[in-house]
């Protein structure tokens, strides 16, 4: 039986915990994208088809079309998903957030490169 999403979802956040710090935020966007399709494919008999992301229940990284700007913050870029946002703040991290009201978030999961490991020790 394939896993549910909650158990798709706590193995993709346990992949990007182990996985080694990342030099850039491009490489975040990237790393994030290898980990949740390579948990999909592992824990799904779904096929990957984005066209279908609604309605197929797989889960999906962030698409291209999904990139939106922050007004007043232009170092970071927002890509709207389906119940959440994925934030690229540049030069430090890329953070999966819950979207609550009034524009507030939860951070889900953060994978800091580098440069903020290096400012945070």
């Amino acid at each position: 039986m394939p896993a549910s999403k909650d158990e798709r979802l706590r193995e993709f956040f346990k992949r990007l915990d182990s996985a080694p710090p990342v030099a850039s935020e491009h490489e975040a966007l990237e790393l994030i994208a290898a980990t949740l399709t390579a948990v999909e494919d592992d824990m799904t008999d779904v096929p990957a088809d984005p066209s279908k992301w609604m309605t197929d229940g797989r889960m999906y990284p962030p698409q291209p079309d999904s990139r939106r700007d922050v007004p007043d913050y232009e170092w970071v870029t927002r890509y709207r998903s389906r119940g959440h946002n994925t934030f690229d703040v540049v030069p430090f991290s890329v953070e999966i957030c819950g979207a609550a009201p009034r524009g507030h978030y939860a951070i889900f999961f953060s994978v800091m490169t580098a440069a903020s490991r290096a400012l945070m020790s």
